[in-house]
């Protein structure tokens, strides 16, 4: 299985230090990707949920690849309708190319209809259509030696040339849990990257976008990935691990798309236990077709800050994957900009 880790970027997290010294961590620890969430800006209603600060996603995918080596970079999930997609497709293109071809994509359609109307976005109520064709826009762009063309509802150019191209083919992961979307990733996606289904739920949803794979005639690549619960290594036993999100934060209808996280077999929540209990998750979701985990040791809490999280990456590492860490150290971040790495 291919493990990831969700490197935060709001809130306390969104501080050039703490992003810089967390990126490298991942990479020497042996993770094979970071992921980041997409906001651009919050409506102040939400912000205790959604917090005030937020890093731009796809800038932090760039900085990202130029502090390391070897650790891939993606999106958990990139909001397609808030970019245009000519430009979106222009700069992840930018950041393939330059980082080796290190880049993933997963998106999603986007959920703040105050977020959408800030940014001069298509309608809010057509952001399912929206993502479809700008899914189309970007593999054209992305494709092709001579000029390109396209006529959509929502994008059209004629006649353009959208060079140099990335440094190969960047993966596409369609998110979402619902049927419409497990639709959208079988016809368009390179992969499937949804929110924490239950296992039971994955074995199914895996099956159906197999099945709705080969009725398309769709035979390239897939990858069934899985966008983790939050995810702690205890030391205790088998009694469930309680823990209320932000405090316990009144949660707007808008938020009502986040399923309740997952249990195993023995009450407590899924990707939450000692190690042991930890490597019979990771295997039951191996068992369910999980081909890539995206670990989440962040979920809003305010008693996990920057260091508990870098510490909680470590320990998982370590004690449940068995991993040894390269044998460098992780430099000390900068304390000013980003000007300064």
């Amino acid at each position: 299985m291919d493990i990831g880790v969700v490197v935060p970027t709001q809130g306390p997290y969104a501080e050039p230090a703490i992003f810089t010294r967390l990126v490298r961590r991942a990479e020497s620890l042996g993770y094979g990707h970071a992921w980041f969430g997409d906001h651009v800006v919050v409506p102040h209603e939400t912000a205790e949920l959604s917090r005030r600060e937020w890093l731009e996603a796809v800038t932090c995918a760039a900085v990202g690849a130029g502090l390391t080596t070897r650790l891939r970079f993606g999106f958990d999930v990139l909001v397609l309708p808030y970019r245009p997609p000519v430009q979106l497709a222009k700069q992840l293109a930018t950041v393939d190319l330059l980082s080796g071809g290190r880049v993933t994509v997963a998106v999603g359609i986007g959920f703040l209809r105050r977020e959408f109307e800030a940014l001069g976005a298509p309608p809010y109520e057509e952001r399912a259509a929206v993502t479809e064709e700008h899914v189309a826009v970007l593999r054209d762009l992305w494709s092709g030696d001579g000029p390109s063309s396209f006529e959509g509802r929502y994008t059209d150019y004629r006649e353009i040339d959208a060079f140099p191209k990335p440094a190969g083919p960047i993966p596409i992961l369609l998110g979402g849990n619902h049927r419409r979307a497990l639709e959208r990733a079988a016809a368009l996606g390179d992969g499937w990257h949804p929110l924490w289904p239950s296992p039971d739920g994955y074995r199914a949803a895996r099956a159906f976008i197999t099945r709705r794979r080969a009725e398309l005639g769709r035979t390239g690549p897939f990858t069934f990935s899985y966008s983790c619960p939050e995810t702690r290594v205890t030391d205790g036993g088998p009694a469930p691990v309680r823990h209320v999100p932000y405090g316990g934060a009144a949660v707007p209808p808008e938020f009502s798309y986040v399923p309740p996280p997952p249990t195993a077999g023995d009450g407590r929540r899924l990707l939450q236990g000692d190690p042991d209990q930890l490597r019979s998750d990771l295997a039951g979701l191996a068992e369910v077709g999980v081909e890539q985990l995206v670990l989440r040791f962040w979920g809003g809490a305010p008693d996990i800050t920057p260091e508990r999280f870098e510490e909680a990456m470590a320990r998982f590492a370590a004690e449940v994957l068995g991993w040894e860490p390269e044998e460098r150290s992780v430099p000390d971040p900068p304390t000013g900009n980003l000007s300064n790495i």
